[in-house]
């Protein structure tokens, strides 16, 4: 066992009932610490094939049984490999991964901001909406519209509370 100060922390990419991808961001392109990792991981009880990428600095664990949790399966496995397993770390990740996330209770969508490349989209979208509807191209606008209205829920709650301020 690896001692407890050399553990690296990883988080969920991925899990499933038999398969389980981490990321260890601080081994990106350490190619022979991750096959190391992997060899060890082999040869823990219950997991019968790891895959390492050096470039993405991923991990998958295939297990032998499926289960509900195989991350809380793969735990002891993972903390004899010398890794730890914490949150996700950035909101981008949480919001589009919210099962790998720990604890289930921080992926609630509360508060996340969209970035930047969605809101240049979202705002070439709608002035071209508005262009279509102003130059006859009526049904065309609409329908970009609804597109815009249904695919972007920041949109709605931004319209909602401009409008709820100017009824106050």
């Amino acid at each position: 066992m690896r001692g407890h100060s050399l553990m690296e922390a990883a988080y969920l990419v991925h899990q499933s009932g038999a398969r389980l991808r981490l990321r260890v961001p601080a081994r990106r392109h350490d190619g022979p610490w991750l096959e190391t990792t992997a060899i060890a991981l082999r040869q823990a009880p219950g997991i019968t094939a790891v895959r390492s990428c050096a470039a993405t600095a991923c991990l998958t664990l295939h297990l032998a049984a499926q289960t509900r949790s195989a991350a809380a399966v793969a735990q002891p496995a993972l903390r004899t490999a010398g890794i730890r397993l914490v949150g996700s770390p950035s909101p981008r990740i949480a919001a589009h991964h919210p099962q790998c996330t720990q604890p289930p209770q921080a992926t609630a969508a509360t508060g996340l901001r969209a970035d930047r490349r969605t809101l240049a989209l979202a705002l070439f979208l709608l002035l071209l909406a508005r262009h279509l509807v102003r130059s006859g191209w009526l049904v065309p606008g609409l329908a970009l519209a609804w597109y815009l209205w249904e695919s972007l829920p920041m949109l709605r709650r931004a319209m909602r509370g401009s409008s709820e301020r100017t009824r106050s």
